[in-house]
């Protein structure tokens, strides 16, 4: 049956989905460059605050994903090294934590005994 209300061509509409496609995918291209290109510069220009650990770990892997993006094994390997320098800032970060925590709580039950002692109670 033939559809009257249909006033395209097939082969006209198929011509123009493929050049959306390839305008796309070379936008996304130009997009990726670019994230790269920002991605080095802020690697080069932070790299003190990098290697310090100063740098918060959410902008560190949004910093890192045009590299893994890039996918060449250099770019790749070079995201595998930053996070595994991060998780060792991350562990450091994590057993301070735990260390005051513990002497927080330490000093905490020790002036809970202090008050029971006294017959206080300012918990």
């Amino acid at each position: 049956q033939n559809n009257n209300n249909n006033n395209y061509n097939h082969s006209d509409l198929n011509a123009k989905l493929i050049q959306l496609f390839e305008e796309e995918e070379e936008l996304m291209s130009k997009l990726n460059d670019v994230s790269l290109s920002t991605s080095t510069y802020f690697q080069s220009q932070y790299k003190h605050l990098l290697k310090s650990g100063r740098i918060p770990t959410v902008c560190r892997v949004f910093a890192l994903m045009p590299y893994r993006h890039a996918n060449t094994l250099e770019h790749v390997n070079f995201v595998r090294d930053q996070i595994g320098s991060q998780f060792k800032w991350l562990e450091m970060e994590e057993g301070l934590c735990k260390s005051f925590r513990n002497a927080t709580i330490r000093r905490l039950n020790g002036l809970l005994d202090d008050d029971r002692r006294n017959g206080q109670n300012n918990g």
